[in-house]
């Protein structure tokens, strides 16, 4: 079956639903005000299959509970134990991490889909005891692919040929929440020493940064440590001459992954760092003070959660070539130099917090797809396929309880599962007549095609009925049209209730799964005069999708 929609005529003050809501937030303790994509109503004729579970009923083995996790009885969903990081004086000021063990993913079909959910109980009252805005007690989800290592030689912004690039080739740059260690083979450091290397690096920018609490002072960050015990212990090295120095003392990108580099921490004198930009440039660091000793130097990376590549294409990450001490190290890809490249990419899926309309609010919750507050809203991790992952579940808890204190975050009954078989259009006009140990089934002609126009006001028009934001931003309204199979929207028409010119975009919203898609498939910036406006388009679409336009706090939609 296969129809053409000839035209798509709507007007908001009858009919409509909010799309999405744009409003950039600087920091991950920013707290925004989500709008919640609502699950359509079932049409599914797939099969969920399990694919792994925990429900903590073992002991919790294999699992890591780091400081502020505990296996507990107090509360459960399943059985008898879930895990718990308990609000606490003893959590107070901290981050805290609870790890899965190494979990191997299966391939699936181009027809199957990869999603995860837990069950949880969340007691935290001091969501933002200080009224500032900004989070103070919250937990995120996040999940490591151990084979993803970032450092590698790419021609991407090279200096020449290939250079090291800490960076995604896919991504065009770098992901929040990483960690990335390029070292160097271990050489012997001659007397008056010296290591140069050209680098070059586009990195977040550091313009105001802080995060109340911390000593941070920067935002994503770069530097170059050395090491003269085998990479037990590692020191800060500095380059040389006017400018060079590094851009801040305290970059957030290192203190997000581990708090040690917090002040009063055991790596505080690595989280030094540059950030901004700049060319490339030969940099040179003074070993003199290593002498004589076998020394590893280490180019180090580290991003913060809230703004990388995807965020800004212009930032592409850390790039390095031509490292050498005179005699005794050169090391480029082109002279197949024997690095060692470590970290971790955790790819962080969302993070949430405590309140009365949130999941879990002080009571056990199914954490389901299209309930996430940001990030992997239908917590989809089909990318994830065929590869081995470990799952980070962290709470972080601020220095005070002013806004109260609660029994803590509790989780349950993680799984991963397949979603298999497809997803498929529910028969419209169904009814049944019994009959001798039988019912007859029928329903309208799903297969039809054919051109149709879609009418989607009542003719009558007034600002009244209009919307706008009350904060600056922009924000998608539309209309949602179920039509079953393939196709093809030719035109869109809108009625302009403004008084005069405004710029859009109009866009069309497909479906992933049984969910709408936040991020348009098609979209065209117009212009709408007052009146009706159309404008020409091909769209092809699968099943339910909607068609909307773009609002702001001063263009008027309706």
């Amino acid at each position: 079956m296969f129809r053409i929609i000839n035209t798509i005529t709507f007007c908001i003050v009858a009919f409509g639903i909010i799309i999405a809501a744009d409003k950039e937030i600087k920091t991950i303790n920013k707290i925004g005000h989500g709008i919640k994509n609502n699950q359509t109503e079932s049409r599914s004729q797939s099969r969920e299959d399990i694919l792994w579970e925990e429900n903590f009923e073992n002991g919790g083995e294999g699992w890591s509970f780091g400081p502020g996790w505990e296996l507990t009885e107090t509360t459960y969903h399943s059985d008898t134990h879930s895990a718990l990081s308990p609000n606490s004086d003893a959590t107070m000021n901290g981050v805290f991490n609870l790890l899965s063990p190494p979990i191997s993913l299966p391939e699936i079909e181009s027809d199957e889909k990869m999603n995860f959910g837990f069950w949880l109980n969340v007691d935290h009252p001091d969501v933002d005891g200080d009224g500032d805005d900004y989070l103070d007690d919250y937990y995120s989800i996040s999940l490591l692919d151990l084979g993803a290592l970032a450092w590698h030689a790419s021609s991407t912004d090279a200096l020449d040929g290939n250079s090291y690039w800490c960076g995604d080739e896919a991504v065009g740059g770098y992901l929040d929440s990483w960690v990335q260690f390029m070292d160097t083979p271990s050489f012997t450091v001659p007397s008056g020493g010296t290591l140069t290397a050209d680098m070059m690096w586009t990195i977040e920018s550091d313009a105001g940064a802080t995060v109340a609490g911390t000593c941070t002072d920067g935002w994503d960050a770069a530097n170059v440590r050395i090491s003269t015990d085998g990479g037990t212990t590692w020191a800060l090295l500095h380059a040389g001459g006017i400018g060079n120095d590094y851009d801040f003392d305290c970059g957030y990108g290192w203190l997000w992954n581990d708090t040690e580099y917090d002040t009063g921490g055991s790596l505080n004198h690595l989280a030094a760092g540059w950030g901004n930009n700049k060319d490339w440039h030969n940099a040179s660091f003074d070993l003199s003070a290593y002498a004589g000793q076998d020394a590893i130097v280490r180019f180090a990376f580290g991003s913060d959660p809230a703004y990388s590549t995807l965020d800004d294409s212009g930032i592409t990450g850390l790039h390095v070539d031509n490292i050498t001490v005179s005699g005794t190290l050169d090391c480029s890809p082109e002279s197949n130099c024997d690095i060692a490249v470590s970290g971790a990419v955790w790819v962080d899926q969302f993070y949430d917090y405590c309140d009365a309309d949130r999941p879990g609010y002080q009571v056990w919750d199914e954490y389901l797809p299209g309930m996430a507050f940001n990030g992997n809203v239908f917590m989809d991790i089909s990318d994830f396929a065929g590869k081995d992952i470990i799952i980070k579940v962290q709470s972080r808890y601020d220095d005070n309880d002013d806004g109260g204190a609660g029994a803590g975050l509790f989780i349950d009954d993680i799984k991963i599962y397949k979603i298999s078989g497809g997803n498929y259009p529910a028969p419209i006009g169904l009814t049944a007549e019994p009959g001798d140990s039988e019912a007859m089934l029928s329903w309208y002609d799903m297969n039809a095609s054919g051109t149709d126009d879609f009418v989607y006001h009542n003719g009558s028009f007034s600002d009244q009925g209009g919307i706008t934001l009350t904060d600056v931003g922009t924000a998608w309204a539309g209309e949602r049209f179920d039509i079953f199979g393939a196709a093809t929207v030719n035109s869109v028409s809108v009625y302009s209730i403004n008084s005069g010119p405004v710029d859009v975009s109009i866009g069309g919203f497909g479906q992933l799964g049984t969910l709408f898609n936040t991020e348009s498939m098609y979209s065209m910036d117009v212009t709408l005069q007052p009146g009706e406006n159309t404008f020409d388009v091909s769209w092809d679409m699968n099943n339910s999708f909607i068609i909307g336009y773009t609002f702001t706090d001063v263009i008027i939609a309706g």
